[in-house]
């Protein structure tokens, strides 16, 4: 198969609209048939990119997430319709916005008169982002906790707190990207009785051989020193800078908490070792299956 057209395409990237880096590889039936990059992990320290270089991995964590959670509907363990109040008490009695407006970062602008919800959120709400959540990276009740537990506070603590703040509307009536799939990350952990990470390490990441899958990087230099830096433009338009400090980890609220929407870090092998596995209906490379070909499908289902 030739692929050159590919590799100038992203080589012109870096040329022409100034990207400092990217890899990509292609895998087919387990086995990688294109792999190429170029640029530099740190472009002001001109470190090559390498293999083995760390990326933040934003909201392809959700992915991840997903698959967790669908493991347990697969084990009978929570369901699709099941209220989201049955494994955190807090969204028992939710609140609603009269109206709701946000800024360009999805954060909430000013406060609202509100009514009671008339229906609780459900796991599928949560799943397909009907639930009625922004994506407010600020909200003041998760801040509050923040500075109430000393910057202590865990991933149920914070999502528990969040269930303070009125929704943006009716759950299952409309649909807004948002911080649903975090809510699912304190689902898989009161479903399972394991932490976040620990429940992905056993039941996704090691079944499938994989080691370079991350949340906290800071305390180890191994992982720390292989993280790409991360660049950005106005409005995605070049030149390309390196991002603030807000826009790298804003949705990693404390070191304690494990973001299921956005937290994750991994190599490109890594990840393509995962991404594999869905393709080929839930096996791995090594023969290991970590969902059903049927659930996989539900990926697709609109």
């Amino acid at each position: 198969m030739d692929f050159s057209k590919l590799t100038a395409y992203l080589d012109s990237l870096g040329e022409t609209y100034g990207v400092p880096m990217a890899d990509m590889k292609v895998m087919q039936h387990h086995e990688t048939i294109y792999r190429h990059a170029f640029g530099f992990a740190d472009y002001e320290k001109k470190i090559p990119l390498r293999d083995d270089h760390l990326f933040r991995l934003y909201s392809a964590s959700k992915v991840v997430t997903m698959t967790a959670v669908l493991q347990l509907i697969e084990k009978g363990l929570c369901g699709f319709e099941d209220r989201l109040s049955s494994y955190i008490p807090e969204y028992a009695h939710m609140f609603v916005a009269d109206e709701m407006e946000l800024d360009s970062y999805g954060n909430v602008v000013g406060d609202r008169p509100v009514h009671p919800a008339e229906h609780e959120i459900r796991i599928i709400d949560l799943m397909t982002m009907t639930a009625g959540f922004s994506y407010d990276t600020e909200d003041p009740n998760i801040h509050a906790l923040i500075r109430e537990q000393n910057g202590k506070a865990d991933t149920g603590e914070i999502i528990a707190a969040l269930a303070k703040t009125p929704l943006m509307y009716e759950p299952g009536t409309r649909w807004c990207y948002s911080l649903s799939h975090d809510v699912l990350a304190a689902v898989v952990e009161a479903v399972s009785g394991m932490k976040f990470s620990d429940y992905l390490k056993k039941n996704i990441f090691e079944p499938l051989g994989i080691t370079d899958f991350y949340f906290r990087w800071e305390n180890e230099p191994s992982v720390k020193d292989r993280i790409c830096d991360i660049y950005a433009g106005i409005d995605d338009q070049p030149p390309f800078v390196r991002a603030k400090d807000r826009d790298r980890d804003q949705y990693c609220f404390t070191q304690q908490y494990e973001s299921g929407g956005a937290g994750l870090i991994a190599s490109v092998d890594a990840y393509s070792l995962f991404a594999d596995a869905l393709s080929c209906g839930g096996i791995g490379k090594n023969n290991a299956r970590i969902l059903k070909p049927e659930t996989v499908a539900l990926f697709r289902k609109p």
